[in-house]
């Protein structure tokens, strides 16, 4: 099948920050993330390092044993070495050939968290880049009923949060009934359940370097109960009121607790995406304000990535910078990229200006779009040219600081502009 794509009017929200034309040539250079195995057609993102090393996942229909079946293997994909014009190779994380699972985090040691076929594992690297030893399966919470697990999240100490599904029977029938619920492993503890057992459901979204673990609730009504448990057990309620999107893993937090998040409003037709920093919350701005968007990840500078919704059904990767900041990631790229990829969401970000996330890409104009990951490298210039963390979110109590490479006013910069791309 051809995919299609309609000509697309999108506003680029731009700071200038005394850099001139130069901030708006090519910020980015982009990078492929190929297939893992021969016959895989599609590559999806998930998770990133500082080393720029990507996990995910690489999938297909395979025809295994008389039978077709939707194979999806957890991935890796090394520090790019080659030109931004050549796929980055990867490799199949040692699993079974007909799982179903992918791989979601990656510290910078190397060590990944992921799931197959209904288990959460870790899988930590025998040298640097090679995985030559099947994961390491964390087991599930010592309680009655636990069943299918998922992995969310991965810190520095190789500690691992996530969520499971707890059956209201035994052996987990009468269509499926249950509530999910969220756990932590950790080599001194094993895994164990962690956060609320009350309410409908209960979902580990995110573990900072310290061991703080991000764990979203339902008590009831579809409210959101919202909390930082520390690793001595501690609890933190975050106040976020609102219907809070925190099914599965939706929310991030980094090392200096700051929490981004996304808020439906209105109808519910709306999102609003937001950053929770030091007791305070902060809306941050839309390309689209009728339509808002949805954040995915967010690194200790602050940055936040995600997608936006720029038509009722087109949505475009997104990176915020402070509240007022938001750029769609297609038009960082130079000219000749731009038509061959069509950035849909940006799903990770770390603190050396790279981004990682999924759309469709073609190798030349004529060819069919296809499902794949990217990775993505800001130029120094572009990140010189925007504020310091220390000034993105300030307290409330406290004026709004203008950047400090700013000679001038600040100026914000809606350019309109008009891409078309030939399938």
């Amino acid at each position: 099948m051809t995919h299609r794509f309609p000509k697309r009017t999108a506003l680029l929200a731009v700071m200038l920050l005394g850099l001139g034309a130069a901030a708006l040539a090519a910020p980015a250079t982009i990078y492929e993330l190929a297939p893992v195995t021969p016959g895989h057609t599609e590559t999806h993102a998930a998770g990133l390092n500082n080393q720029a090393q990507v996990v995910g996942h690489s999938a297909a229909e395979v025809h295994l044993g008389g039978a077709v079946l939707r194979q999806s293997l957890p991935a890796f994909w090394n520090t790019p070495t080659g030109p931004a014009g050549n796929p980055v190779p990867g490799l199949a994380l040692p699993s079974t050939l007909d799982s179903h699972g992918t791989a979601v985090a990656i510290n910078d040691a190397g060590q990944v968290a992921g799931s197959y076929n209904g288990r959460a594992y870790r899988w930590t690297p025998s040298s640097p880049g090679v995985y030559a030893n099947a994961g390491l399966a964390l087991g599930m919470p010592a309680e009655p009923h636990a069943h299918s697990q998922t992995a969310a999240d991965i810190n520095s100490q190789g500690s691992v949060v996530g969520s499971y599904w707890r059956c209201a029977f035994d052996n987990c029938g009468n269509g499926g009934m249950g509530n999910t619920r969220a756990w932590r492993w950790d080599t001194a503890g094993g895994v164990q359940a962690i956060g609320p057992h009350s309410g409908f459901w209960t979902y580990a979204q995110a573990i900072n370097n310290a061991g703080d673990t991000l764990v979203a609730n339902t008590p009831a009504n579809n409210s959101r109960l919202i909390q930082i448990i520390a690793a001595d057990g501690t609890v933190t309620d975050v106040p976020l009121p609102g219907h809070i999107s925190a099914l599965d893993v939706t929310m991030d937090m980094n090392d200096q607790r700051q929490i981004a998040a996304t808020r439906f409003v209105g109808d519910g037709s709306v999102r609003q995406a937001l950053v929770w920093s030091e007791g305070a919350e902060y809306a941050l701005s839309h390309l689209a304000p009728g339509l808002g968007g949805r954040i995915t990840a967010i690194n200790s500078l602050g940055w936040v990535v995600g997608s936006e919704a720029v038509s009722a059904s087109d949505w475009v990767a997104a990176l915020w910078v402070g509240t007022s900041l938001v750029f769609d990631l297609n038009h960082l790229l130079d000219a000749d990229d731009a038509e061959l990829w069509r950035l849909t969401e940006a799903v990770d970000i770390n603190d050396q200006g790279w981004l990682t996330g999924n759309g469709w890409y073609r190798s030349t104009v004529n060819a069919e779009y296809q499902r794949r990951g990217f990775l993505m490298q800001l130029s120094a210039d572009f990140i010189g040219g925007l504020p310091p963390p220390g000034e993105l979110f300030p307290p409330p109590s406290s004026p709004v600081p203008l950047p400090g490479t700013l000679a001038l006013t600040a100026l914000a910069l809606l350019l309109t502009v008009t891409r078309r791309q030939k399938a």
